[in-house]
């Protein structure tokens, strides 16, 4: 991690590059390795952080004139012409799809939000920054968010803001109380984040963001284009239960060219308008960037008001159980006393495989995840991608016992439980049906002493502990464990 006096100098060396017409390759690399003492290749430096300076320097160098939209573009495109092109990536990168907001581009999103000095502005994923302090040269107030700790470092130092440290994907979940946003602009991961690869991964940043958003507030969005009522299906329609689409345009692929990719863009506007109030709006093509601020500045409408000045802060209420709920007495199922009345259940069928089935590498530090050594019938494969290190991947997993185990028939056969969840019920059902080896005495303050041979020893059921991350739906498994028990008539 640079310290924020080197931070400030490179980035004003960089700056001063851009000035004096450009900076090649040949160039960043002469002087990172002349502010740090040494190359990459000798691990001084890497060529993501050298990137990642550019890029913050970049905004520093900008000239923003917001009563001539047309001209700052303008000025905006020539200045990215100067970057130098990234060509290298890192795994993390690709991993993170940290792939920045050009400029010119972030200033088509500023545009379409209409800002003004009042606004709070979210930026859940803002990188290294060019979204939010484009976005905050209006005054406004900024509340980001950076996963990645160098990007992180590196924003709080240039824009002197707190940077919150979230899983954005969680980010209406996870941020603090303070003002609810009343903008978010942001340019989320399209497919790829540190747990997994997903198709509907942008819009369920999108989805997260919009919860966050207060209410009558707009949402700009970098997106790709699967994040539409074609691709993201139910998704997309929960979005649109809160947020009315605004305006669609797809972008030219050639728009993240200096950052290295050629990729199909969206710009997305939502108004957060209320339930009911969504759908799709036509999405029109783009040629070049300067036909999107065209149609931007025709079709995006001003901001609806929010009446009030002030954003209103986020609360979390704590909701007291009416006296009623309190007093009334119900009738209670006790476990195995007509359990399976209550659902139609089946036995858990499943097969064991001799040989346990390989599960495919997806990087050179994951795999992909599927029950290696268990086949359940009529089992669904879990909603989205699950992943092992390859070290965990590498041990096979025992197979479970052969225990007389129903579920409710509809779990199953509707994937309300996955099969990866059904194989951890399996595993927890086999643990709790084992006795710990030997017999066991408790002493004065209460610990166990194995004491095979001593006096009232007893026996000790096994545990199950369950380290799954972010994903694997731990819930489900604990509720369909405990459940899977009741039915079984388990105390």
């Amino acid at each position: 991690m640079l310290a924020q006096r080197v931070i400030r100098q490179i980035t004003k060396d960089i700056t001063t590059k851009f000035k004096d017409g450009g900076l090649t390759p040949t160039q960043l690399s002469d002087l990172m390795t002349s502010a740090l003492g040494g190359t990459d290749a000798q691990g001084t430096w890497t060529w993501r952080m050298a990137y990642d300076l550019v890029q913050a320097a970049a905004v520093s160098a900008a000239e923003v004139d917001p009563g001539n939209p047309a001209r700052t573009l303008d000025h905006l495109s020539a200045l990215m012409d100067r970057l130098p092109t990234e060509t290298r990536r890192s795994e993390r990168q690709v991993q993170l799809q940290q792939f920045s907001t050009p400029l010119d581009l972030a200033w088509l999103a500023v545009c379409a939000a209409r800002l003004t000095p009042s606004d709070v502005i979210l930026e859940p994923s803002a990188g290294t920054g060019t979204l939010a302090r484009l976005a905050g040269q209006s005054g406004a107030r900024l509340i980001l968010n950076e996963l990645d700790d160098q990007r992180a470092s590196l924003l709080q130092t240039v824009t002197g803001t707190t940077v919150n440290r979230h899983d954005a994907e969680f980010i209406a979940d996870l941020l603090e109380a303070q003002p609810q946003p009343s903008v978010v602009i942001m340019n989320p991961p399209f497919a790829s984040s540190v747990t997994r690869s997903d198709p509907t991964l942008a819009a369920r940043h999108v989805f997260s963001a919009l919860k966050a958003l207060r209410p009558g507030g707009r949402l700009v969005a970098i997106v790709p284009p699967s994040v539409s009522a074609e691709k993201a299906g139910r998704l997309w329609h929960r979005i649109c239960a809160m947020a009315t689409p605004v305006l669609r345009l797809h972008l030219p692929r050639r728009a993240f060219r200096k950052m290295g990719v050629s990729v199909s863009t969206d710009l997305l506007v939502l108004d957060k308008t209320g339930a009911g109030q969504g759908g799709e709006t036509p999405p029109q093509p783009c040629s070049d960037l300067a036909m999107a601020l065209k149609l931007i500045l025709a079709r995006c409408p001003a901001r609806p008001q929010m009446g009030g000045t002030e954003p209103t802060p986020v609360t979390r209420k704590v909701i007291a159980p009416k006296e009623s709920m309190v007093q009334r007495t119900s009738r209670i199922l006790l476990p195995g006393k007509n359990a399976h009345s209550a659902a139609t259940t089946e036995p858990l069928a499943f097969t064991v495989f001799d040989a346990p089935r390989a599960n495919p590498p997806v990087s050179d530090v994951y795999a992909s995840y599927a029950p290696q050594r268990i086949s359940i019938e009529g089992a669904q494969p879990h909603p989205s991608p699950l992943v092992e290190s390859l070290a965990m991947g590498s041990v096979h997993p025992p197979a479970p016992a052969d225990l007389p185990l129903a579920l409710p028939k509809r779990l199953i056969t509707e994937g309300l439980l996955s099969d990866a969840q059904l194989e951890t019920i399996l595993m927890a059902e086999t643990a709790f049906n084992t006795d710990l080896p030997g017999k066991f005495t408790r002493d004065d303050a209460g610990a166990l002493e194995r004491r095979d041979d001593a006096d009232g020893a007893k026996h000790y059921r096994q545990g199950y502990f369950l380290g799954d991350g972010t994903g694997c739906g731990k819930g489900r498994q604990v509720a369909g464990t405990i459940l899977a028990g009741w039915l079984a008539g388990v105390g």
